[in-house]
């Protein structure tokens, strides 16, 4: 399947609307034709506004490379709670888009243990009520995490999380060595 830009589809138009005969209405015709086109993608349920949710999704849960190689911690540590809300509003969008859900739990899982435990030590000397916190946040993130991951298996495993609970060896038995990504994931935030 080929994708379609906006600036490709007003071309397409240009093009036909020149070639032949003139097109209703000239360059206000061509206007108006990339106005529907642009309504179409905001049109809820719309298949276009679906197809550029998915490639947008499918291009953010690739990797994240350039936080593991950006030698800026600061910064990272600021940027991906943005980023982590953007993706949970893509998930919101694809509820079953396994790579984005992947993401999600790999995101919070690192987040919570390179940013929020690192700070609970040392602030239990100075705050234990801030440490108190930050550990209560921290869990959060981890089940957060760790749903996702649940989540993303379920795609291809409806009722593992239960199987899980009952027999962890059964349930992992049916499992195969592409689930080994969500997997990991998942075990990392369950801890």
């Amino acid at each position: 399947m080929t994708t379609t830009t906006q600036g490709e589809i007003a071309i397409t138009v240009d093009a036909r609307c020149s070639r032949s005969r003139p097109c209703a209405g000239g360059q206000a015709g061509r206007i108006g034709v990339l106005g529907v086109v642009c309504l179409s993608l905001l049109a809820p349920g719309c298949a276009l506004k679906k197809m550029a949710i998915k490639t947008v999704a499918d291009s953010l849960s690739q990797g994240t490379s350039s936080f593991a190689t950006d030698d800026d911690p600061q910064l990272i540590k600021d940027a991906l709670p943005f980023g982590l809300k953007t993706l949970e509003g893509l998930v919101a969008e694809l509820p079953t888009h396994r790579p984005l859900l992947r993401s999600v739990a790999a995101g919070f899982t690192s987040y919570s243990a390179a940013f929020i435990q690192p700070e609970i030590r040392g602030l239990e000397d100075v705050d234990l009520d801030r440490a108190r916190e930050q550990k209560v946040r921290a869990r959060r993130m981890f089940i957060r995490a760790r749903d996702y991951g649940l989540r993303a298996l379920e795609v291809d495993y409806p009722n593992i999380r239960q199987s899980l609970m009952r027999d962890p060896k059964a349930a992992l038995l049916k499992t195969q060595k592409k689930d080994v990504p969500d997997l990991y994931w998942t075990a990392a935030a369950w801890g």
